[in-house]
């Protein structure tokens, strides 16, 4: 009889887990590789940076800032060639590590304080400018809608990608390792050297703190005698991902904080109210932060902030390198993803604990 009683529990069990199987796992299963749960995965990615501790500031990136009162106090929506060129050269004098463009220069930007000849004299001495600082790196779009390089910096080859990889929902939780389609499939060969602006400053800066480099696996590789990262570029079903078909791009482990990175604003700069070895041996990214710019977007960090839920291109660009950087030098990881199946399998094992 207790035999009998045995088997019967037994086989209770095992159908139970069955049923649970087929009611509750599978169904699970489905909908998650129909995308249908991405939602949910990616807004609990989010939380985690949200509710993430403040980090210090990054001291190895200073932004130099066009803003609403530089609009107001010009009457210029921009950087005209003649305040760039200015810009650059107090920038130059302090002997930065390197310096980012965050800014399209497809074609000239005339100041309205300026007569044509002298804003004409302002594009060509821009462009010497640019011929003559060969740490000087300028960025063009490579997705629609596409906007050229400045041409001066495409002579010398510098010139980088300002593409980002905004989701369904427009957040920006990844950034491209390397924009430019295939060509074929598998076929690397296509590839250019990291033109994503601040994977390439990332790259540079950490090749003169010796630092090797390699894309031809398919990921970023850096190394450096037994220290090592890898920037895994994302694939088909990654993490909450379904369907990832973007080229090589990675998710940027975001820097949460306050003044996380020193901003230097235009009046200050032209009026020399800096010290003298404020951009020495750093990366400096010039850009516009005013409020009318179009070049906002959302991230995980600011998805629920309630007086400005943006963050603008350039502060992307500095998280992205600094999340390069810091990875290689300070011992901060990047985000990798679980296997593929892991979850599934944890899945199951927690129904047959419990079963």
């Amino acid at each position: 009889m207790l035999n009998r009683l045995k088997f019967l529990d037994q086989k209770l069990n095992n159908k139970t887990i069955r049923t649970i199987l087929l009611i509750v796992v599978f169904p699970i299963i489905a909908l998650r590789m129909l995308g249908i749960l991405q939602w949910m995965e990616l807004t609990a990615y989010d939380l985690l940076f949200y509710f993430s501790p403040n980090e210090p500031r990054e001291e190895r990136i200073v932004l130099v800032a066009w803003d609403e009162q530089d609009i107001q106090r010009t009457k210029e929506v921009t950087f005209s060639d003649y305040l760039l060129g200015l810009a650059l050269e107090k920038v130059k004098a302090q002997e930065p590590r390197l310096i980012g463009l965050d800014l399209y220069r497809d074609i000239p930007v005339f100041s309205n304080n300026l007569e044509k000849k002298e804003n004409e004299q302002a594009y060509n001495k821009l462009g010497s400018i640019f011929r003559s600082t060969p740490n000087l790196i300028g960025i063009e779009k490579v997705n629609q809608p596409i906007i050229a390089p400045p041409p001066a910096l495409k002579e010398q080859e510098r010139v980088a990608s300002s593409d980002l990889v905004p989701e369904i929902d427009k957040i920006v939780r990844r950034a491209y390792i390397d924009p430019q389609p295939l060509e074929k499939e598998n076929d690397l060969s296509s590839y250019r050297n990291a033109p994503y602006l601040a994977t390439v400053l990332g790259i540079k800066y950490l090749i003169e703190e010796g630092f090797d480099y390699d894309l031809s696996s398919g990921s970023l590789m850096l190394s450096k005698g037994d220290n090592k990262i890898v920037v895994n570029n994302l694939k088909t079903f990654d993490g909450g991902y379904i369907n990832n078909r973007t080229n090589l791009d990675f998710l940027v482990n975001w820097r949460r904080g306050n003044n996380l990175f020193k901003t230097v604003s235009v009046k200050e700069l032209m009026a020399g109210e800096i010290p003298p070895d404020t951009f020495r041996d750093k990366i400096v990214l010039i850009g516009n932060v005013a409020a009318s710019t179009q070049d906002r977007h959302n991230i995980p960090l600011t998805r629920w902030a309630e007086n400005e839920p943006w963050t603008y291109g350039l502060y992307i660009q500095a998280q992205v390198a600094s999340s390069i950087i810091s990875a290689a030098l300070d011992g901060r990881p990047l985000i990798k993803v679980a296997p593929l199946g892991s979850g599934y399998i944890l899945l199951l094992l927690s129904v047959a604990s419990t079963a």
